[in-house]
């Protein structure tokens, strides 16, 4: 069976990468600042699981109660993409038998089993990186969108 997960991971590594280029010109970090008056902080946490038993805060609940198709251009697949499993796409973009993948896989017909299989066995170290996001978006981000409680891979065992 051809997943959909990743189909959209090269886009969103890229933006997410985007927001960082990790030399300090995209104004990330910086020298702090003098004391002042009044401040207020706000802290915004989300947390995900991929497999283990910690409660997590879904970002995308919303669009998952509101429906629609287990896809990546669904609202609640784009929203698990790009905020609940974003960490794990970066994980991926950062492994290029991972990103191998997600370009095979996206390359083979709909109806070739075969050739999505072949994919994986040709890129055995992004197996690990890949389910993880496939497992994160179906299982942990639109668990009713993509009907979780029937899928062997959310089961936990």
């Amino acid at each position: 069976m051809k997943s959909w997960v990743l189909a959209a991971i090269l886009v969103s590594a890229g933006a997410l990468a985007a927001c960082d280029s990790g030399d300090g010109s995209d104004g990330v970090g910086g020298s702090g600042g003098e004391g002042g008056g009044d401040t207020t902080t706000t802290t915004t946490t989300t947390t995900t699981t991929t497999g283990t038993d910690t409660e997590t805060e879904n970002a995308c609940a919303d669009a998952d109660a509101a429906g629609g198709a287990c896809a990546v251009d669904s609202e609640c697949g784009s929203c698990a993409i790009q905020q609940t499993c974003a960490p794990l796409v970066v994980v991926c973009s950062g492994n290029a038998a991972c990103l191998a993948i997600n370009t095979c896989a996206n390359a083979c017909p709909d109806d070739d089993d075969q050739c999505y299989e072949d994919c994986f066995t040709n890129n055995p170290d992004g197996v690990d990186d890949y389910y993880a996001i496939q497992d994160c978006v179906v299982c942990d981000a639109c668990p009713t969108t993509c009907d979780a409680e029937n899928r062997d891979e959310c089961s936990g065992t």
